[in-house]
Parts: C-alpha cells; sequence; structure tokens
C-alpha cells in the first residue's frame, strides 16, 4: 500500500475517530495518540465521534481542543469498537483474548483496537512504540522521535499476550500510568519506603488486585494465615487451630492447622468480610506465613503421605475447601495461594479448585544460569513441571529478580531473565509476578530490568539481547556499549562460577573474581567518561551521566567491600583509612541518590539506611563519622 501519511510539515493529514460511546479507556486511548502524535510532529490530529464524522460534523473538543481540517477527514486513525473496524472484519467484539490487540490498515484507515477492558489502550501503546519508535524508560524518562512529516507502511499485526496477569514489582512501577505503558495489568497495592504504589486508573484499564485480607487492622497481601487468624486474638482460646510442633501446639514461626474445620470456618468468616470491605478485589490470598513451622498434627500428616509426602497435600485441601465457600458469595474472585518453600512439591492425588490460582516461588533457585539449564535448579524444574498438569490454566509464577541482602551489588542475571520467562510460558503459567528490589531508589539496573521484563511478559518472543541493546543505547547514550561489555563481563563470571548464585548475596567474591572485578571497575569508569563527554556536548540534554553514576553504585559497592584483594591484585598500595574514605563516598553517592534501604526490611522506619551505614564503616565510628563528613 501506498505511505499513509499523518502529518506533512507539522500540519495534520488524518483525523482519530473513536466510537459514538467511546468507553473511558477508548477516550484516553485517542487522547494519548492525539498527544504523542503532537509531540513527534507537532501536528493536531483531531478526535472526532465517528457518527459525527460520517455526518460532516465537527470534532468533539472535549478529548482533544482541535478542529477538524479538510484535508485530514479522509484519512482515519479509528481507535476502539468502531463500526467500521467490525465492517472491515478487525474489531471482534466478545471474541477477543484477554488484553489481545490489533493493529491494521486498510485502504486509508487504521485500526487500533482490541479486548474491551484495556485492548484499545494498549494498541496505541504499542503503535506508538512498535511502529513510531516512542520509547517510555522510567517512570519519568522518555524519548520520542521528531519528524514534522510522518507516514506510517502497511500493518496487520495481532497480538494476544500467553501471560494473563503480569506484575513486576520496582519502584519506577508505583506510578499507575508507567504500569499501563508497559502493559502491567497487576496491582500488589502497598506503600514502601516513603513511596505508595498507585493504582492504573479506570480510565486507563486499572488492573486487578488483592484484597487486603486480615482481622481487624491487621491486613496483608500475601503470606495471610496470620493476619485471618491473628495468634494475639486466638492462640490463647484455641492453641489447637495452630500447628503441632515436636509435639507441642505453638504460634511462634509456625502455620496454621490445615485440617481443624473449626479453625477453618473461622477463616472463612474474616476472608468474607474483607472481600465485603473491598468489593472491587478480584483475587484474595490464603496462604502460608513466610517461614516454616507446618503442623505436625496426626490429621494433617496422614493427608501428606496420601498427596505422596508433599505439605501442599493439606494446603491445596484446605484452600479448595475455602475457595468453596468464597464463591458462594464472590464467584468471581479468584483464591489465591503460594507454592512456596515447604509446599513446592505439587500434591500427588489433589487438584486445586476452578476458582483457585497456585502461585510457584523459585526463591531456592540459581539465578546465575537459566532455570531449565542449571544443575542447582534440577528440583525446581521438576515441581515446575508437576505443577504445570496440577494446576494446569490456573498456574501462576513468583520470580525474583533482585539480590535481597544488597540490592545495589551487581546480580548479573541479565542472561537468564528471557529464558526463564519463557520457560515459565512454555509450562502453562498465566500471571507472572516479578519481584524486585522495591525498596531501593537506586538498586542495580532496576530500570533496564522493568523494561526489559515487562516486554518480555507482553511478548516471550521477542529477542532479549536486541532489547537490551535498544535499552542500553537508549538510555545510558554513548555509555551504552561500555556498560554492556561490563554486563556481558560480570553475567558471564557467575555463570562460568561453580557456585549457586542465591537471591541472597552479601558480597560477590564466589562468583566475581578479583580479576573480573578490576576490569568491571574500568569498564563502568569508561562508562561515566563516554557519558560526561556527551552532557557536555550536548549541553546536559539528557543527563546520561547521572543515569551511569546511579548505576555505577552497584560496582562501587562490591569495590570497596573487596578493597584490599582488588589493590593488591592492581598493585596499589592502600590501607584502612583509604578505604574509609572510599565507603564515604560511596555513602554520599547513596544519600544524593536518596537511598533509603540497602536490602529488604520489612516494616519499621521508612529510612533504614542509617542502620547499615553503621555496620559498613564499623561499630566505634559509624553514624557520628557520616554526619560528620557529610557535613
Amino acid at each position: 500500500m501506498k505511505n499513509f501519511l499523518l502529518a506533512d510539515n507539522g500540519k495534520a493529514h488524518a483525523c482519530i475517530v473513536i466510537p459514538d460511546s467511546a468507553t473511558p479507556v477508548e477516550i484516553s486511548a485517542a487522547f494519548e495518540l492525539h498527544r504523542d502524535l503532537k509531540q513527534i510532529t507537532g501536528a493536531k490530529l483531531a478526535v472526532i465521534r465517528e457518527g459525527a464524522l460520517e455526518s460532516g460534523g465537527e470534532a468533539d473538543k472535549s478529548v482533544a481542543n482541535t478542529d477538524i481540517t479538510a484535508e485530514a477527514r479522509d484519512r482515519r486513525l479509528y481507535v476502539g469498537a468502531t463500526r467500521a473496524a467490525a465492517a472491515a472484519g478487525v474489531e471482534r467484539g466478545t471474541g477477543w483474548p484477554y488484553d489481545a490487540i490489533a493493529m491494521k490498515t486498510v485502504g486509508d484507515a487504521l485500526f487500533l483496537c482490541g479486548h474491551p477492558v484495556r485492548g484499545a489502550l494498549y494498541a496505541v501503546y504499542v503503535f506508538l512504540e512498535d511502529v513510531l519508535g516512542v520509547r517510555w524508560w522510567t517512570d519519568t524518562e522518555s524519548s520520542y522521535p521528531v519528524a514534522n512529516t510522518l507516514a506510517i507502511g502497511a500493518l496487520d499485526h495481532f497480538h494476544a499476550p500467553k501471560l494473563e496477569f503480569r506484575e513486576i514489582f520496582y519502584r519506577t512501577c508505583f506510578d499507575g500510568k508507567f504500569r499501563s505503558r508497559l502493559k502491567l495489568n497487576f496491582f500488589t497495592g502497598a506503600g514502601y519506603r516513603g513511596r505508595r504504589m498507585e493504582n492504573v486508573p479506570p480510565e486507563l484499564g486499572g488492573d486487578h488486585y488483592f484484597c487486603r485480607a486480615g482481622h481487624g487492622d491487621i491486613r496483608h497481601v500475601y503470606h495471610t494465615f496470620y493476619a485471618l487468624i491473628p495468634p494475639k486474638v486466638y492462640f490463647k482460646d484455641h492453641p489447637e487451630w495452630f500447628s503441632l510442633i515436636n509435639g507441642k501446639r505453638t504460634h511462634e514461626r509456625a502455620q496454621l492447622c490445615l485440617t481443624n474445620r473449626e479453625m477453618e470456618a473461622e477463616l472463612v468468616r474474616n476472608a468474607l468480610k474483607c472481600l465485603r470491605e473491598d468489593p472491587g478485589a478480584d483475587f484474595i490470598q490464603i496462604s502460608q506465613n513466610d517461614h516454616a513451622g507446618r503442623c505436625e498434627c496426626p490429621d494433617c500428616l496422614a493427608v501428606e503421605a496420601e498427596e505422596g509426602g508433599a505439605a501442599s497435600g493439606p494446603m491445596i485441601r484446605f484452600v479448595n475447601r475455602v475457595a468453596e465457600a468464597i464463591e458462594k458469595e464472590f464467584p468471581n474472585v479468584k483464591v489465591d495461594t503460594f507454592a512456596y518453600t515447604y509446599t513446592r512439591k505439587a500434591p500427588a492425588k489433589t487438584r486445586p479448585r476452578h476458582n483457585v490460582t497456585v502461585r510457584l516461588c523459585d526463591i531456592e533457585s540459581d539465578f546465575a544460569r537459566p532455570l531449565a539449564d542449571s544443575k542447582f535448579n534440577t528440583s525446581f524444574m521438576e515441581d515446575l513441571a508437576a505443577w504445570s498438569r496440577v494446576a494446569a490454566g490456573r498456574l501462576y509464577i513468583w520470580d525474583y529478580v533482585t539480590n535481597f541482602s544488597a540490592y545495589m551489588l551487581p546480580h548479573p542475571n541479565y542472561d537468564v531473565l528471557a529464558p526463564n520467562v519463557r520457560t515459565f510460558v512454555e509450562h502453562g503459567a498465566i500471571g507472572l509476578f516479578e519481584q524486585g528490589d522495591v525498596y531501593c531508589d537506586a538498586g542495580e539496573f532496576a530500570d533496564y530490568r522493568t523494561w526489559l521484563l515487562s516486554h518480555l511478559m507482553w511478548d516471550p518472543s521477542r529477542d532479549a539481547g536486541e532489547l537490551r541493546r535498544e535499552f542500553l543505547d537508549g538510555y545510558y547514550g554513548r555509555a551504552g556499549g561500555k556498560i554492556g561489555q561490563y554486563m556481558e563481563l560480570i553475567a558471564g563470571s557467575a555463570a562460568a562460577s561453580p557456585y549457586r548464585m542465591r537471591c541472597y548475596r552479601d558480597n560477590t567474591a564466589t562468583w566475581i573474581p578479583t580479576p573480573v572485578l578490576a576490569e568491571a571497575c574500568r569498564l563502568m569508569e569508561a562508562a561515566l567518561a563516554e557519558a560526561c563527554a556527551q552532557d557536555t556536548a550536548e549541553g546536559c540534554a539528557h543527563g546520561y551521566a547521572t543515569r551511569v553514576r546511579r548505576q555505577k553504585l552497584g560496582i562501587d559497592y562490591a569495590r570497596v567491600l573487596n578493597w584490599f584483594d582488588l589493590h593488591e591484585h592492581l598493585g596499589i598500595a592502600t590501607d584502612a583509612d583509604a578505604q574509609r574514605r572510599a565507603k564515604l563516598a560511596w555513602i554520599r553517592d547513596c544519600r544524593n541518590f536518596n537511598v533509603t534501604a540497602h536490602r529488604e526490611v520489612w516494616g519499621g522506619k521508612t529510612d533504614i539506611f542509617d542502620d547499615h551505614i553503621d555496620w559498613f564503616l564499623d561499630y566505634e565510628r559509624g553514624l557520628e563519622e557520616y554526619h560528620l563528613n557529610m557535613e
């Protein structure tokens, strides 16, 4: 087909058409398209209702305050479920797969439509990004091409994401609009170290979310047993509701007795009360506490034996009964539970009910190598295969993509992210939660992982290497090449190490040997020099050096932790005072980037970084010297 002209020399040569009874999401999609085309071309494409266009009427200035011109009327960008889209065979009505989109040109029309919930908006986002070249790097940083004359070629694209539910747990994803642009549709919802996660607003399609389950003021999203049956309320009068461990009923680092029907009835009552208070929630978690301590009473152990020795047996049977009770009042709510640590092995007999989803967690895994390719991950892969059969169509994954002991230390799982997402999809997962460093504003490659993972969750077939190059070059400018070399260096070192790279590590010494650390430091210094030079040449238009400095915190942390080995390797004399000065410089850099947490700590005060400083310097001079040097 001939080129489809959208703008010529900054003037609109097309209009945006929406249904006569457009939904809030379709209106938002049209406005996003109008605004970004104006940003790219300077042209103001009018938004007009389909009936008004057909009758020669005027544009809808409540959506975009722009008149329609004569030359723009005959070339149309149809957004949403228009009659024209149905006539062209593009609109599917109720036949769309969930979150599916279509982009198709037919004559002088471009159709952007999809699933009724948010498909039209997602189609616009994909068009802006994949066709026009818009990039939303983070919640505050983006780039737009500049072209006052803009035309597109023929398009015929349909996509239905295999992962119906997609969530990434990094601070940059706290912004609801940014999550919408990344096509993430699940919301955990909570406040973390001074920031609160925002819902995707309804006009951008909203998102799925968990009821905050609990009793009274005790409310949890995950690990809800003691929120729904708090020991301080129930243990004194009902010790039999809690785990029997070593012959004694206890609530300390324990669980619930899952064969106790009296406890089950009380938990159901409390869960139903929470759902009544939050009628918009479409999920509720009924799940184990975040530690061991399963019940060892004869009834629970008998169920385990019937289920092939799997502690998930009592869990799934219990959750099934709870889900059956919840369904009577809330038929559309999914009851979610964990296959985590001691419940990771699938049961031999029992299957989750149709309204139960199972969230399989890979916390024990080796993250230096793909799950399917590491000897350390054999047992997890066996459990994944089993759950893919047991929970077919109801399997979710909880994956871990950071180092929870030290958010800023290098954690080179860069080469495993894409193959792991594909592994989950190949085993039938329909939902994926990627847990990152939600407490830290300067976590190691947090922006990169967020961007990459969102694209892979939307389409696991994407080329991860191509996506990496695009992000590094676009986000870091000329420094991207050196940063890419840095990533390849330390990822290769970790993959070659005989050790398992867990998601809890407080040093890098076992998988980044000193020579590799020295080269990694050199590459990051070179990257910073490139970024500074580009900022100087371009008048700091992009702030590439600031982005590199934030990322450099990770290797600088490894450098000061391994100070003496590194200097011995380099043949440079040093002493404890020099190391201390380097530590203080690193701490100042962290504060400049608003670091309030260096590791995962649930609850407590907003800023826990001072606690780390005390340890990091030493217990004698600690915070006193730090604050003195900051003045």
